[in-house]
């Protein structure tokens, strides 16, 4: 006497669905942005890669695309964790990543776990600082995004990283 066992598949959920599209979002994406000889990063792109892998985020994540001279991304990473009001951001952490990936330029991005996409006055004072710092060696600093449900505020975009001429 055989037995046979059929299996059954259980209907996924509406939040697994959407969990597999927001993974396939990414790998798309992922294939787009890093792939050898990409074209050039544009803030759009930046912005979705970031929201996506940002937002389903249970505390803040502050993390990095890196860039070369032609502005083409070589990589993504996280670079901090914090809680769900803050991140600690270590700016000798922040230098060992660059020079790791031999970047010219980077993006920042953190979410803001509430949703909010308005900066706080820390993100305003991080962003100059970050600035700052990295001019001294030699990588510009694009972007630093603030990503919230359904959108992202934008340093550049408001006239927030100006460089001196000097």
């Amino acid at each position: 006497m055989s037995t046979s066992t059929t299996r059954r598949s259980t209907p996924l959920t509406t939040v697994q669905k959407e969990d597999r599209l927001i993974r396939r979002a990414i790998a798309l994406l992922e294939a787009r942005i890093f792939k050898h000889e990409a074209p050039v990063l544009t803030l759009p792109t930046a912005m979705n890669y970031f929201q996506l892998r940002l937002v389903p985020q249970p505390n803040e994540v502050f993390a990095a695309i890196f860039l070369n001279s032609h502005l083409q991304a070589l990589a993504y990473e996280a670079l901090s964790t914090g809680s769900i009001t803050e991140t600690h951001v270590n700016f000798r952490v922040v230098a060992q990543r660059v020079l790791a990936h031999n970047a010219a330029a980077v993006i920042f991005a953190h979410q803001h776990v509430s949703g909010s996409t308005t900066p706080s006055p820390a993100d305003r004072k991080l962003t100059e600082e970050l600035r700052d710092f990295l001019l001294k060696i030699d990588v510009r600093l694009l972007d630093h995004l603030v990503i919230g449900q359904g959108g992202a505020y934008s340093f550049a975009e408001a006239g927030q990283l100006q460089y001196s001429d000097s």
